[in-house]
């Protein structure tokens, strides 16, 4: 026996297969003399992952199977061994199987319904995540460790009374305490859920990515909601808060653009909805910790908080002058996002703010802001052109990467650092315009990156910079990549050339008239005056 299995184990020492032998096409591991369990075909560790698993149709695990003559129990579905089975349709697990690995069945789209065997003592997070067709979980009613009680459609454990695996037509049984981590990820097909009175944790991503889920009731005794809870959730039009709840993670309700009711009970010691403003506020600190697509913020809120309105289907909001203090990402991912109104009363903006929101057109920044942070406007490809406040003294890496349709960036003088790749793939750009007298180095990013202006054409476009300053401009790091600098006289306004090829387009003379090129004097190029 232990020649045998070291010959099976160190038999294919060089082959990208993570099984160490199949029968009748299931693939298995050796686990111990006698003890086998399923397993995969292909190498995730080595990125095999077109061959990773080859299992599709019916497929019926045997209690036991024979090898070279030697006789194995199977004892375990292993980690991620019927992961990304598109065919898969059905499987019968035999009443040998003590164990399911984490990822067990993940991403099987096509498979109907399971049943657990009264054998099975240890599952290891949900094995079913992603399982988008799944309408029907039993436990065998011999089960000591879990159960589907009242033929909920669900996987409990039932010592700790939690639920860790659903899908599309799960009942809460009214014992439940909590849903379980991912309990009911990416349950597409799952419509509606009401939890009961019992029900006081929902853990981290336990609705996350049910896109179908319409209605959610949280029950009266709900405590806490962990991170990620019902992101993604996009069909989700309302949420009533209960009065039970004591604490909400961030992120909790992200990315569900169709919310557009909420609604905290009176009573709540720790949230409130005040004046019917369609959000959650923290009443300890006047956050507002998470908004949606009808939210008017209150007088008396003095802080949006970080990712509040991330996701949502926002279209427009004014800010009131009670705001100081906007946090990280409090805007990101507002696709619909067309229009904000930002007071002066408004000091701190954090990074990322506006990250992603990909209909905003154009924006006017409060001159009480000192910072445009990482990443403030990247992905915001209808924005068309910014005016950076006098009051800025940096910004940050990635700040305007991807806004492909930017036309003109004005840097004011007060700018003291540049992040990298701040305009990287601001293909659209036609011209710079910096009053920044003495240039310092762009920086590389906090990557280490360099490439402040990558995708755009610094060979064509032109740089204006300050009179007298051009030569700074050319042996300076980050900005010598541009080969048409023209100066200007920041008093008139006026741009100074001494060679008229460095304009392009339509000229004009002071009259109006068009004229061929730039001659002596002063003459007006694509609406800029320029002397020569």
């Amino acid at each position: 026996m232990l020649v045998f299995l070291f010959l099976l184990l160190f038999s294919f020492p060089t082959l990208s297969f993570s099984y160490e032998f199949e029968v009748e096409g299931i693939y298995y591991n050796v686990i111990s003399d006698d003890k086998v369990e399923v397993t995969h075909y292909g190498d995730y560790e080595n990125g095999d992952y077109e061959n990773v698993n080859k299992y599709s149709g019916v497929v019926e695990i045997p209690p036991s199977v024979t090898y070279y003559g030697i006789n194995f129990q199977v004892t375990a579905i292993g980690d991620d061994a019927f992961n990304g089975c598109d065919f898969l349709t059905s499987v019968k697990i035999p009443n040998t199987v003590t164990s399911i690995g984490y990822c067990a069945f993940l991403d099987c789209v096509r498979l109907g319904s399971i049943v657990i065997p009264s054998s099975v003592a240890t599952i290891h997070g949900n094995p079913f995540y992603c399982c988008t067709s799944l309408s029907s979980i039993i436990v065998d009613d011999g089960n000591r460790v879990y159960d589907s009680r009242d033929n909920c459609n669900a996987i409990i454990d039932s010592s700790a009374n939690r639920m860790i695996s659903g899908c599309m037509n799960s009942v809460v049984p009214k014992s439940v305490v909590a849903i379980g981590a991912s309990a009911f990820a990416d349950c597409i097909s799952l419509e509606r859920i009401s939890l009961p009175s019992s029900l006081m944790k929902i853990e981290d991503s336990a609705f996350y990515g049910c896109i179908g889920l319409v209605s959610v009731d949280l029950g009266c005794s709900l405590k806490t909601i962990e991170e990620e809870a019902f992101r993604g959730c996009r069909s989700l039009t309302s949420l009533v808060v209960p009065k039970s709840l004591e604490y909400i993670s961030v992120q909790a309700f992200g990315d569900c653009p169709s919310l557009s009711s909420i609604v905290v009970e009176e009573g709540n010691p720790t949230y409130n909805s005040r004046g019917n403003c369609n959000a959650i506020i923290e009443t300890a600190n006047d956050k507002l910790f998470l908004g949606c697509k009808n939210t008017i913020i209150p007088e008396s809120v003095s802080t949006i908080g970080y990712y509040a309105f991330g996701g949502s289907g926002l279209e427009s909001i004014v800010i009131p002058e009670s705001v100081t203090n906007i946090e990280d990402a409090a805007f990101w991912g507002c696709d619909y996002l067309a229009s904000i109104e930002i007071p002066s009363s408004v000091e701190h903006i954090g990074n990322s703010l506006f990250a992603g929101c990909s209909g905003l057109k154009s924006i006017d920044l409060p001159n009480s802001i000192t910072t445009i942070g990482d990443n403030m406007f990247a992905s915001c490809q209808k924005l068309t052109s910014i005016t950076i406040p006098s009051s800025v003294t940096s910004i940050g890496d990635w700040a305007f990467h991807f806004c492909t349709s930017l036309t003109t960036v004005t840097i004011p003088a007060s700018i003291q650092k540049i992040g990298g790749w701040a305009f990287n793939h601001c293909s659209g750009l036609t011209e710079v315009v910096s009053y920044i007298k003495k240039p310092r180095t762009i920086n590389s990013n906090s990557y280490g990156i360099d490439g402040c202006w990558g995708s755009v054409n610094t060979d064509i476009i032109p740089l204006y910079v300050p009179k007298g300053t051009k030569i700074n401009y050319e042996t300076t790091k980050g900005w010598n990549v541009f080969k048409n600098i023209i100066e200007f006289d920041v008093e008139t306004e006026i741009n100074i050339i001494e060679n008229e090829n460095n304009f392009y387009g339509l000229i004009f003379n002071l009259n109006g008239q068009p004229v061929q090129k730039v001659g002596r004097g002063i003459h007006i190029v694509n609406g800029k005056k320029v002397i020569k």
